[in-house]
């Protein structure tokens, strides 16, 4: 066996190593006319680098010719072929077993691993709606951001008791009052149910950079004077579709009461989704994560985001990290072309044109699809008119929002204190994580 070392003026320059393995190459740049390039020694180990074994009688050989070139100070140049030649050899003998161990090093782990970077790639800023009183439950994110090493801010979420609250609940029964009664004529103008149409302008606004109020004018106007709408006091009922309000009855279910707390709720996400909508960064830049203050992650989820998001078609206004109460695997999944052609298994999750995703604990909003959503909030007919995670639901049934859902959830609520919205510590429906920070 041969090792060459390439020495001048008493420096190493390169250091070859000629054996079973592949070569190693270090390499350094010599000095300009330097001719005295190589010392040789002899080690006792076979030369059966190339394809195939040899005799000793040709390894002897071999030897002699090698060592015959390297003795003249002009062979620079050949010895420089022969290295390349020998090292293109090996590489490409032991080429396929080497793509093939890396290939399974990048890919193999990705549906499966736990490790998690600094940030989600693909989204700019992450908010997270929490009462300022809950700060068990802000300690319980702090502990989750840390274990993520994500970045995000608190928005204050407004509390149910606030005088607000009630000026909107004033502001919704003045406006059904509006259009629950008059001649047809009238009815079309103030659009009753039977002639209800959406702004025209809502696409236009959607795509341009005029600046959003969350609300309409005379709400705006209103909470501003202060004045009173003057109307009695009466529980109010949700809508539903477009403008169909449930009549009030004695057995009405407890979700279809328009309460304070779905007011103060359909609020504070509002708030948020007009910061999104305002903001001046543009979708190419990424995205705006909504998070509420009562949940957990998986601890790849940024790994599983790399995975999915470049699966995600133009033009997407919302996405569902988290859901409850749909099953979202509506037809087939926009990551399957990935899977097949890349992974050849299944992931653990994948991404769905969404059905009708309930709750609100999770969801990612471009900036076109946040000035969108908040242009159908703010619609006097609809605004404040049920629970917000429901408004969602019928805007993506209806297609005015162009939805994605993720499958399984990767952001589930954990449900371990009572509800700022509903009884006990919320919906019954139960969703797990494959790895979850808390779990």
């Amino acid at each position: 066996m041969v090792k060459m070392r390439k020495v001048s003026s008493g420096r190493k320059r390169i250091a070859t190593v000629c054996s079973c393995q592949r070569p190693k190459i270090i390499r350094r740049t010599p000095k300009r006319h330097d001719a005295q390039f190589f010392r040789l020694e002899l080690l006792p180990v076979p030369l059966q680098a190339l394809q195939g074994k040899i005799s000793k009688r040709e390894e002897r050989q071999t030897m002699a010719l090698f060592l015959m070139a390297l003795s003249s100070r002009k062979t620079s140049t050949l010895l420089l072929v022969f290295c390349l030649t020998l090292t293109a050899l090996l590489f490409l003998y032991f080429g396929n077993t080497l793509l093939l161990a890396t290939h399974q090093l990048d890919f193999g782990r990705l549906p499966g691993d736990t490790t998690h970077t600094g940030s989600l790639e693909f989204i700019d800023q992450i908010y997270v709606l929490s009462l300022p009183n809950r700060q068990s439950r802000r300690q319980d994110m702090e502990k989750l951001r840390h274990s993520l090493g994500l970045t995000w801010g608190y928005v204050d979420a407004l509390p149910a008791d606030s005088p607000l609250v009630e000026r909107i609940a004033e502001w919704v029964t003045f406006v059904r009052s509006r259009y629950s009664n008059g001649s047809t004529t009238t009815l079309k103008s103030r659009g009753h149910p039977l002639f209800f149409t959406w702004p025209e302008d809502i696409d236009a606004l959607a795509t341009s950079s005029q600046e959003l109020n969350p609300w309409s004018a005379d709400l705006e106007q209103s909470s501003n004077s202060g004045k009173s709408f003057n109307l009695p006091s009466q529980p109010l009922t949700c809508a539903t579709e477009d403008f169909k309000i449930v009549p009030l009855s004695a057995e009405l279910p407890e979700h279809l009461f328009l309460t304070h707390a779905r007011i103060a709720c359909w609020y504070s996400h509002l708030s948020v989704i007009q910061k999104v909508a305002n903001s001046d960064k543009p979708d190419t830049v990424g995205a705006a994560l909504i998070l509420e203050d009562d949940v957990d992650m998986e601890q790849d989820i940024a790994l599983q985001l790399r995975i999915l998001w470049p699966c995600l078609p133009d033009g997407w206004d919302i996405v569902f990290l988290g859901h409850c109460w749909s099953d979202e695997r509506n037809g087939r999944p926009l990551t399957q072309d990935i899977v097949n052609s890349t992974f050849g298994e299944s992931l653990d999750r994948h991404l769905y044109a969404s059905s009708s995703p309930k709750c609100t604990h999770a969801y990612v909003l471009s900036r076109t699809g946040a000035r969108r959503l908040l242009l159908h909030l703010r619609y006097p007919p609809f605004a404040f008119s049920r629970a917000i995670d429901q408004a969602l639901s019928w805007l993506i049934q209806s297609g005015r929002l162009r939805s994605y859902s993720v499958v399984p959830s990767l952001v589930v609520q954990r449900k371990i204190e009572k509800s700022d919205v509903m009884s006990g510590v919320g919906s019954k429906w139960k969703d797990r994580l494959t790895n979850g920070i808390f779990n």
